[in-house]
């Protein structure tokens, strides 16, 4: 074997700096497909959220002159208040094998919303929220999803 002579010295480093750009742009597909699974699972959390707050919601307007908030989930599974209508088809599942989603409730002990208890780190860092103050969430936890209902004492007590 002797020496590499200046065209087999340039294939060898074209081929290394293939192999770095390779790497490089293989390193960026890699982080944003991590950050698109993490926006997808933003958007599974609130989207279970959000079906549970709009049968509040109805809950509320199913009760006509004397609407009332739920005391559970089961309520929303099965109103007996009026021929047995389900608000909610069934229980959001937890989002991760180690999480659970948590009933919030008003001092009264009526459902008001519920958030999933898991420390994992969503891909928000922060939320904007009812009142339109801007809060910074470091895990699912800090995440609460309420409903506000217009013209409710009970839901505001």
């Amino acid at each position: 074997m002797g020496r590499l002579s200046s065209q087999e010295g340039f294939t060898y480093s074209a081929v290394l700096a293939a192999i770095l750009v390779i790497g490089i742009t293989a390193q960026a597909a890699v982080q944003s497909s991590r950050k698109s699974v993490e926006r997808y699972t933003d958007w599974r959390v609130e989207t279970a959220a959000n079906e549970v707050l709009r049968a509040i919601e109805l809950y509320w307007i199913a009760g006509g002159d004397e609407p009332s908030l739920p005391r559970s989930f089961d309520d929303l599974l099965n109103d007996t208040r009026v021929s047995n209508i389900r608000h909610l088809r069934q229980l959001p599942k937890p989002i991760f094998e180690d999480s659970e989603w948590q009933e919030l409730r008003d001092p009264n002990g009526f459902l008001i919303g519920l958030k999933l208890r898991s420390d994992r780190k969503p891909a928000k860092t922060a939320i904007n929220t009812a009142s339109g103050d801007t809060q910074n969430i470091e895990s699912y936890s800090d995440w609460s999803f309420v409903v506000f209902l217009e013209n409710s004492e009970q839901a505001l007590n």
